[in-house]
């Protein structure tokens, strides 16, 4: 692991030289360079060329905060957050989450930097800290580097590093990832993309997954009369396991995956579009064991037809093979889905979705014991019905369900049917809501595992005004009753929410609120009823800055039908907090 890390850090020093460099020398001309201005027109823009002293001046200008100018040449800002906890567990202490008569500290800093370069490039930097003795959060109690990116941008290129977010396309990678990531326009109608990283199981002290990824997008019809967008993409991903970090987790097997693909989309002018994608992957479950390769293809095409804003048809046909495997993509092994969909705007009060959707498994060279066929038909309203009421919205709403095996006793054949109606208004100056829901399953040919469920609830919020201050209250409430016929009993659950908020004076506001989760079972569940409340002042020392100390105390009780499984917490956390 010590070259790993030192390849690291050789990349960290490269990247700050590089980004020394980008910064030019002290001057006081300005740079006129040519380029699409932001009106879309041909006038050059003009970027101020700072001074060193004046670059350092506003870096470092933290009584400014607020005051971000276009004649400032970067700055330094963040936010710091100090809490201290203490909690107490009375009862069955093992199945709390907290410890008894604990105190944790915590102390996090995020620090955000921005720097004007050369021309209409820009620097920007994030981080965060976080120190805690809590061994919940953090294994060792010492200042962790939680999530770090330095980026080099403009309006088409961009070069980071640290943690980001990487989206190629679905089937070959969108992921979370930790490394350096490039995105470059060499000139219309070219893009590009370049990943050297690794996935973010390293950053949490497991194995190190190493992700190279390259991409190429080409969109050669620009200002076209009849076509909005088209465009190609070719893609490729390589995935492959650090051997010498899985001793850290002898679960893990070394696994190797390779991922190329195509990918497109072409939009008409006339509201018609198709979207495609299709990739290969070669995967090795253990390269340690076995370097046998497994071969897959994955494929999906969806055209659609948008007519004004009334019709929006589309059509998914989507297939992956059962060997298929994308560690950093996003597929379904093994399934090929078929889907008609459609949102038909009757008027502007009156929307109607229809969607037609199978899709079945054991596709050639699965090891599947029987093949499970799904027929999903799903339709939905979302109206206004009363010309005179506009704050009412109603959505009935209707799912069946079809499901059956080709085996020879057809173990999955069931059958399951939903029907509900959600609506919202807003009345007496306060919003409500609510819902009912039932859901009936058939399990055929033998009706022993029938089942009937009900939900249904409500919920509101309004401001109320009491001595001149302002008071929000909100209330909510779910029920779920499940009928088994199968056992003939019955299980409920229900659950109860209030929430409030006061301001009591112009910098101090107070919080409260209680939760109630009871459940009725007749089966292998057991009850319980939980109650959970809590209060919390928030005094503002400077609202510009969000500058906030607060108090918080929370105490929770769990009550089951067991002996000696009752427990109770008790949690007080005082809490500063500010922006810089």
């Amino acid at each position: 692991m010590q070259t790993a890390h030192g390849a690291w850090t050789r990349t960290i020093v490269a990247l700050a030289l590089v980004l020394l460099a980008l910064v030019r020398p002290a001057g006081a001309a300005e740079i006129i360079f040519l380029g699409n201005s932001a009106d879309g027109g041909d006038a050059p823009k003009v970027v101020p060329d700072f001074t060193a002293g004046q670059r350092l001046h506003d870096l470092f200008d933290f009584g400014s905060y607020g005051q971000y100018g276009p004649d400032r040449s970067g700055m330094i800002t963040g936010r710091v957050a100090v809490q201290g906890e203490y909690t107490s567990v009375r009862g069955n202490q093992a199945r709390s989450f907290y410890r008894d008569d604990n105190k944790d500290h915590l102390m996090e800093l995020d620090l955000r930097a921005f720097e004007r370069l050369f021309a209409d490039y820009q620097f920007q930097g994030e981080a965060n800290l976080r120190k805690t003795d809590n061994e919940r959060m953090e294994e060792r109690n010492a200042v962790v580097l939680k999530q770090l990116n330095l980026s080099v941008f403009n309006d088409d290129n961009l070069v980071e590093f640290g943690n980001f977010y990487s989206d190629f396309s679905q089937f070959v990678m969108g992921s979370s990832l930790e490394g350096l990531n490039a995105e470059l326009a060499p000139g219309d109608p070219l893009r590009t993309k370049a990943v050297i990283a690794r996935t973010n199981e390293s950053g949490r002290g497991l194995y190190q997954r190493n992700v190279y990824g390259a991409k190429i997008d080409v969109t050669p019809l620009e200002d076209n009369p009849a076509v909005t967008l088209l465009r190609l993409g070719a893609q490729g991903v390589s995935v492959d396991d650090d051997s010498a970090s899985l001793k850290r987790d002898p679960s893990a097997t070394d696994q190797d995956n390779n991922v190329a693909g195509l990918d497109g989309e072409l939009r008409l002018r006339n509201g018609a579009f198709v979207v495609f994608e299709g990739a290969r992957s070669g995967y090795i479950e253990d390269e340690d064991t076995d370097d046998r390769r497994l071969y897959g293809t994955a494929w999906r095409v969806m055209p659609g037809y948008r007519y004004k804003n009334v019709w929006d048809l589309r059509y998914l046909a989507y297939r992956v093979d059962p060997d298929y495997r994308t560690l950093v993509g996003s597929a379904s092994s093994d399934k090929e889905q078929h889907m008609v969909s459609a949102d038909w705007r009757l008027n502007p009060d009156n929307t109607l979705t229809v969607s037609q959707n199978w899709y079945w498994d054991d596709l050639p060279g699965s090891d599947r014991p029987y093949r499970t066929r799904y027929d999903e038909k799903y339709l939905s309203l979302s109206t206004r019905p009363f010309e005179d009421y506009r704050n009412l919205s109603l959505r009935p709403y209707l799912n069946h369900q079809r499901k059956d095996s080709n085996d020879g006793a057809n173990t999955a054949d069931s059958t399951t049917v939903t029907a509900g109606l959600a609506a919202n208004t807003r009345l007496w100056d306060a919003t409500l809501g609510a819902f009912a829901e039932m859901r009936h399953f058939t399990a055929r040919p033998v009706g022993v595992d029938d089942e009937d469920s009900w939900r249904y609830g409500a919920n509101m919020g309004r401001d109320f005004t009491l001595w001149s201050r302002r008071l929000y209250l909100a209330a909510g409430y779910v029920g779920n009753i499940r009928d088994d016929h199968g056992t003939e009993g019955q299980d409920m659950q229900h659950g109860l929410s209030l929430n409030g908020r006061y301001e009591l004076a112009e910098p101090l506001t107070m919080t409260f609120g209680y939760n109630l989760q009871d459940a009725a079972n007749t089966g292998s569940a057991r009850d319980y009823q939980i109650n959970t409340r809590f209060l919390e002042f928030a005094y503002r020392l400077d609202k510009q800055r969000s500058t906030v100390v607060s108090l918080r105390g929370e105490h929770n009780d769990y009550e089951y039908d067991t002996t000696g499984e009752d427990y109770s917490e008790a949690r007080y956390v005082l809490r500063f907090v500010s922006n810089f």
